[in-house]
């Protein structure tokens, strides 16, 4: 049988197709590095005529597909025109996972079939098209090829255990093999044979494999300097679900003592805590209001007017409005989205959350909301007791 991933590809036509798509998919990540960070970057900012790069549309987007096309094990490259389309669609989140967990993925698959040890319902790739279709295909492909003599052995290299319970053993891998020794059946990109990630990362990097796993291959990995929490299948996780999953362990302790970050992430914080910084930055707002208005505030438009009107707003909020207010912002009562996009919060991004609330809920201004990013700052001291640090532009 023909399946229809073996219709021919054809750059020219991907690049027509998709190209567009595919540079806009690439400018909303955050962590594009090297030589497509620096393609992207041209494509949406050119830049002079003098610079290293200077891609065109069509140069870039051509070097972009090649990085696909070298992935893709078939020599009539029938599975990139695929690989394409599922990281513009979203399903594949990360480009570093094309290079990495599905050139990995796609070397297994097609072994798989040319060997005929593919269940027909595996066989025509195309049919798998969204982020759960792809798991689901990722974990298939794996059960079968790890059951096949062609799984390599891996090697242990070096790391660390710095925690085991009866719930939970704590590693730090200290090296690509022992990232990908520790990493084995999960889809992180620090596990892949291909072109793996680990070195991407600064130390440490905590691995979290439960004693008493909820579920077939349940493990975690945190990184705390990205806030980058994730389970097993690269699905990024609050890390509030990690922290109750293993209620016997301070992990703020545990991964403080390796990484001072731990006791900067508001996520380790009570609500008390965290209501108390707001109340402190928003009476800082008040205290300092003719600073603001000097400073801050033009007068074009009736903003000082209008900005009076906010404080005075604010004056009436005691703690229980703030608790209140707090809990706007908050995704599921429990952690605080900002504007990045994230899902996890240090204690620095508090001031950006505040303007953030204040901007989609009160309206207050951007001139108020660059005060308020500019002078203010949150800092927790290494026994978790937050205190308001204030700074002012000269």
């Amino acid at each position: 049988m023909r399946y229809s991933e073996l219709l021919e590809y054809k750059r020219d036509i991907t690049a027509t197709n998709l190209g567009r798509q595919l540079i806009d998919r690439l400018s909303k990540e955050p962590t594009i590095r090297g030589d497509v960070g620096s393609i992207v970057g041209d494509l949406l900012n050119p830049r002079f005529p003098d610079s290293t790069y200077n891609y065109t549309l069509e140069t870039g987007v051509a070097a972009i597909l090649k990085l696909f096309e070298d992935i893709d094990p078939t020599p009539n490259k029938q599975y990139t025109e695929w690989l394409v389309r599922r990281y513009v669609d979203g399903s594949i989140v990360r480009f570093e996972d094309v290079l990495s967990t599905w050139a990995d993925l796609l070397s297994e698959f097609h072994r798989l079939k040319t060997r005929r040890l593919l269940p027909p319902e595996l066989m025509d790739i195309n049919k798998f098209k969204t982020e759960q279709d792809l798991k689901q295909l990722h974990k298939s492909v794996r059960d079968i090829f790890n059951s096949t003599d062609e799984k390599a052995e891996v090697q242990k290299g070096k790391s660390e255990e710095i925690y085991n319970d009866s719930e939970v053993r704590i590693i730090i891998p200290e090296d690509q093999e022992a990232a990908c020794y520790y990493g084995q059946g999960t889809q992180w990109c620090t596990a892949a044979k291909n072109n793996n990630m680990y070195d991407n990362y600064d130390w440490p990097l905590f691995i979290l494999v439960p004693k008493n796993p909820t579920h077939e291959g349940e493990k975690y990995q945190v990184h705390l300097d990205e806030n980058d929490w994730m389970d097993e299948t690269d699905t990024p996780i609050s890390p509030l679900d990690v922290i109750d999953r293993f209620p016997s362990v301070n992990l703020q302790e545990v991964f403080g003592k390796y990484d001072n970050s731990a006791w900067y992430l508001a996520d380790f914080m009570d609500w008390d805590k965290t209501v108390q910084i707001f109340d402190s930055m928003i009476k800082q707002i008040i205290t300092n209001e003719q600073y603001i208005i000097e400073n801050y505030i033009p007068d074009t438009n009736g903003e000082i007017k209008e900005f009076k009107r906010l404080i005075q707003q604010m004056k009436k909020w005691d703690s229980e409005n703030v608790a209140e207010s707090v809990s706007i912002m908050m995704d599921n009562d429990r952690y605080i989205p900002i504007d990045n996009g994230g899902w996890a919060m240090s204690s620095k991004e508090y001031p950006d959350a505040l303007a953030a609330w204040i901007r989609e809920t009160k309206e207050g201004g951007y001139d108020l909301l660059d005060y308020i990013i500019d002078t203010m700052a949150v800092e927790l001291n290494d026994v978790n007791a937050p205190t308001f640090v204030k700074y002012q532009n000269d």
